[in-house]
């Protein structure tokens, strides 16, 4: 009984934290984005796995998806509740994650159980019965995937591009182009010139 209850507590103390919430950062206020297409109230938020987040991230961009937050950590591999309870809360639309195996990590958890034990007097002709209670403890070891895990959150738009670009000043990126003025572009959003 003893081993449940701990089990119970040790659940619900994973239940209190979630890393994608803890380590969310905003980019951008989802407010201030021009013309969001607002989520409906129980409409499903999508959840992409990402092999490559920086080309995805960009993909999305090219499909009037802005990016409003992230959130990055080590840890164990994130439930997919706490990623979307996390995008509700924001306002996101869809959500990019990807996840990395780092290596493993070993817990071990203390527990006790009591085993009732019945002892008998021998030394006198009189027998005396009782009872006793016995502690045992043990440990409970657990394997845990240690995942570098990053989550990008998304608004949807539909605002009509004039040119459809997103880009960047070059002055960020002079070592990779080796000219200072201009710009680069990164994103061509899909369906403009």
């Amino acid at each position: 009984m003893s081993k449940l209850w701990l089990l119970g507590l040790v659940a619900l103390a994973g239940c209190a934290s979630s890393n994608v919430k803890e380590n969310y950062k905003e980019i951008q206020d989802p407010k201030k984005v021009e013309n969001v297409v607002p989520v409906e109230k129980g409409q499903e938020i999508i959840i992409y796995n990402s092999t490559d987040l920086e080309s995805d991230v960009r993909m999305a961009m090219s499909k009037k998806y802005i990016p409003i937050g992230i959130s990055t950590f080590s840890g164990a591999e994130e439930d997919v509740k706490k990623i979307k309870a996390q995008a509700k809360k924001v306002g996101a639309a869809g959500v990019l994650v990807n996840s990395e195996y780092k290596g493993t990590d070993i817990k071990t958890s203390p527990f006790y159980t009591s085993q009732n034990a019945a002892y008998y007097n021998t030394v006198k002709p009189t027998s005396y019965v009782g009872n006793s209670s016995l502690y045992r403890g043990e440990f409970e070891v657990v394997d845990e995937k240690i995942m570098e895990q990053s989550a990008v959150f998304f608004v949807k738009t539909d605002k009509e591009y004039k040119f459809g670009l997103f880009v960047r000043n070059t002055e960020e990126t002079t070592d990779k182009v080796n000219n200072g003025s201009g710009v680069l572009v990164t994103v061509v959003v899909e369906g403009t010139p």
